[in-house]
């Protein structure tokens, strides 16, 4: 697993899995292979389990640093760019998700590789691994059938 400072996890929607969750891709880890295709990771995190974070006094304070920093320099998620009419206290509520999928130890619900081909609209899976009502099931096989593993 990566360092938290090897990271940057970015909003990017909303999944139902086992409750709400929020989705990530992670910045760092998009890759533009000579096909013209993007390769991305993704996360989806239970919002119950974000909420439960205090931002204040776990991991030393420092995702409400990092998303005070942001903050100060007028950071936007660019989750913002494709959804509108979000206001500042949403737009803070993202950069402190963002900072807690970043630090935090929570474990995804579902951890998805993609490979979009932009130019036909398309994507395919490369890696799933999706967890839910205790089990936890995958494949590396893209396009293969998610099978299950106890």
């Amino acid at each position: 697993m990566a360092l938290a400072s090897d990271v940057d996890w970015k909003v990017y929607g909303g999944a139902s899995l086992e409750g709400a969750e929020i989705c990530f891709y992670e910045a760092n880890s998009v890759a533009h292979p000579a096909d013209g295709h993007v390769r991305v990771w993704t996360k989806c995190l239970s919002q119950k389990e974000m909420d439960d974070i205090d931002i204040k006094h776990d991991f030393g304070g420092q995702i409400l640093e990092n998303a005070a920093q942001k903050v100060a320099h007028y950071y936007l998620p660019p989750f913002t760019e494709v959804a509108k009419n979000i206001d500042v206290d949403q737009i803070i509520t993202i950069i402190q998700y963002e900072e807690t999928a970043n630090i935090s130890y929570i474990l995804p619900h579902a951890k998805i590789y993609y490979d979009l081909d932009c130019s036909q609209k398309m994507l395919r899976e490369l890696s799933v691994d999706i967890s839910a009502k205790g089990k936890r099931g995958g494949t590396d096989q893209p396009g293969g059938d998610i099978g299950s593993a106890s």
